[in-house]
């Protein structure tokens, strides 16, 4: 990275796949294959339609999770709180498979980049254990055929408090929708103005869909209230106002 910059290049995106060895207590290191990749600079450049953005951990955490489940790897998980050496704490999360640890993704710290020189800079990692990984992979993979009957949008605007995992919001959403909800997506992300410095605001935008028939609107508006209250019962969130 640091010769990267040196050179003018600033916005990276580069990967490294090899061999690690981890010491081990009064034994031998043990050697691990790993795949790691990092994030620098700008994420999108500026346009006559947009301002530049720089790339931030939302970017890093999205880039491993659509690599694994596009692996197909099932139950992905992301606990904040971690405590990973090379990241900062509070933009870092550790990667989990339904309970199994699969690796780390987050901004890499300051004292981290003070060695390198590079303390004017922000970089955002990831490392994944290779043979975790497999492991997780599902045996079996079978042609899903394509959806017959249309699918139904909603969103959700959520306030919650700073402390609660947009993960776990996701998971109440899916475990209340069942079969029914295809797929959910975070689609907005506010801290700032008009809100408690404890609090966050996140917007989900849920796809309903039946393998059995066309969902009738009555039916998806009782499953979407049903869904609000459980993350109001769990989370203690409220909806957003405006």
């Amino acid at each position: 990275m640091r010769s990267n910059i040196a050179h003018g290049e600033t916005s990276l995106r580069i990967f490294e796949w090899g061999k690690i060895f981890l010491q081990e207590e009064n034994d031998l290191p043990d050697e691990k294959i790993w795949f790691a990749g990092l994030m620098s600079g700008a994420y999108r450049s500026k346009t006559w339609y947009s301002d530049e953005r720089e790339v931030d951990y939302y970017d890093a955490k999205g880039i491993v999770e659509g690599m694994l489940e596009n692996l197909g790897v099932q139950g992905i998980f992301f606990q904040r709180g971690a405590q990973c050496p090379p990241y900062d704490p509070e933009f870092s999360s550790q990667v989990l498979s339904s309970g199994t640890l699969l690796g780390q993704v987050g901004q890499v710290s300051r004292d981290v980049m003070k060695e390198f020189d590079l303390e004017n800079e922000k970089a955002f990692l990831f490392d994944l254990d290779i043979a975790s990984v497999l492991s997780a992979l599902p045996r079996d993979k079978r042609f899903q055929p394509f959806a017959k009957y249309p699918a139904v949008y909603r969103d959700i605007s959520m306030v919650l408090s700073r402390s609660v995992e947009s993960g776990k919001v996701l998971s109440l959403i899916k475990e209340e929708g069942k079969s029914l909800v295809e797929s959910v997506q975070i689609f907005d992300f506010y801290q700032g103005r008009k809100m408690a410095p404890n609090e966050k605001a996140l917007g989900f935008r849920i796809c309903y869909r039946s393998s059995d028939g066309t969902l009738e609107g009555a039916a998806v508006n009782d499953l979407h209230e049903k869904i609000i209250e459980r993350i109001r019962r769990e989370t203690g969130g409220r909806l957003r106002e405006g």
